[in-house]
C-alpha cells in the first residue's frame, strides 16, 4: 500500500480531517441513494444485516463480547456484609422503638 493511501486510512475515523468528511459524505450519498431507490424500511433492513454482517464478521470471541455488553448494562451489585454489631444495634433500637410505642 502507497503512503497516500495508507494516510488516508489512518485519518479515515479522525474527526475534523479531510479524511472522515470525505468517508461520511460518501457514506451519507450511499444511504440517501438507497432510500430514494429502496424507500426508508428497506433500507433499514439493508442497514441492520450489513451491521449484523460486520459483527459476525469483525468479532472473534462472540461470547466474550456478548459477555462483555451484558455486564456493562447490567453491573453486578456490590453487597456490604453486615457486622453482627450492626444487627445488634438495629434490634436495640427496634426494641426501643416498639417499648416507647406501648
Amino acid at each position: 500500500m502507497n503512503d497516500k493511501m495508507k494516510t488516508f486510512t489512518e485519518n479515515m475515523f479522525k474527526i475534523g480531517t479531510f479524511e472522515c468528511a470525505a468517508f461520511c459524505g460518501a457514506a451519507a450519498l450511499v444511504i440517501a441513494v438507497l432510500i430514494l431507490l429502496l424507500g426508508f424500511w428497506q433500507t433499514v433492513l439493508v442497514l441492520a444485516f450489513l451491521l449484523l454482517g460486520l459483527f459476525l464478521g469483525g468479532v472473534k470471541d462472540k461470547k466474550g463480547w456478548l459477555r462483555n455488553v451484558i455486564n456493562r448494562l447490567f453491573p453486578a451489585r456490590q453487597v456490604t456484609p453486615y457486622k453482627a454489631e450492626d444487627v445488634r444495634i438495629n434490634r436495640e433500637e427496634k426494641k426501643e422503638e416498639n417499648t416507647e410505642e406501648a
